[in-house]
């Protein structure tokens, strides 16, 4: 057996958390938003870190891959970057969280427009 090749097996935990922040599972509705506000499609957020996400949302939806995603419960924003997406779901990179009631850029102003009408 000189020339035998010798094999190992690697366990691999595909469970394993490979993002810098561990992500809290959640479920809260929100609203992927662009198009500066024109055009609207509703989703849920299921995982939320600082700086990432993952939502959900209705098969075969179309929207870009850069939006702003507003969360109702939390009262914020933010300007999303898809990162991965399925059929129903996409992972998200998030940044510029902006607080609802706290927006004071004009060119921005219809996150908080859409928020209050949504929300009602």
């Amino acid at each position: 057996m000189e020339n035998a090749i010798a094999w190992t097996v690697h366990s691999v935990d595909f469970r394993r958390e490979r993002r810098p922040h561990r992500r809290q599972r959640v479920l809260c509705p929100a609203l992927i938003v662009f198009n500066r506000g024109e055009d609207i499609l509703h989703c849920s957020i299921r995982d939320l870190s600082p700086g990432g996400g993952r939502i959900a949302f209705p098969r075969h939806s179309r929207f870009p891959s850069h939006f702003h995603l507003i969360d109702f419960p939390g009262r914020t924003a933010y300007e999303a970057r898809v990162i991965w997406s399925s059929e129903c779901q996409a992972g998200l990179s998030l940044h510029g969280a902006l607080a609802m009631g706290a927006i004071a850029d004009p060119a921005l102003a219809f996150l908080e427009r859409l928020w209050r009408e949504q929300a009602r």
